[in-house]
């Protein structure tokens, strides 16, 4: 994790949903089965108001050849959808 902030405080009972930006997807140099992501996590409560916010990077998994998508962006598009809108309610 390179960069971690929350800008204002989490109550019990809020509603938080995480919204996840992929930056960049790179192949490993080291693990030539894997990629690297930069991603961006912003987190906001039931009203909006930012949270949380966090700059990271991952290493994933590459895809077989037979499950790889021919175009970088859908590729990074389709792993977006599915981190997004993450919800948790806190108790």
């Amino acid at each position: 994790m390179d960069e971690l902030r929350w800008p204002n405080a989490v109550r019990p009972g809020d509603v938080l949903t995480v919204d996840t930006e992929i930056l960049e997807l790179r192949p490993s140099r080291s693990r030539p089965g894997h990629g690297i992501l930069r991603l961006r996590n912003v987190t906001t409560n039931q009203r909006g108001e930012v949270v949380q916010t966090m700059l990271a990077s991952a290493m994933v998994p590459k895809r077989d050849k037979d499950d790889q998508l021919t175009n970088k962006s859908a590729a990074t598009h389709a792993c977006a959808l599915k981190l997004r809108e993450k919800t948790a309610r806190l108790t």
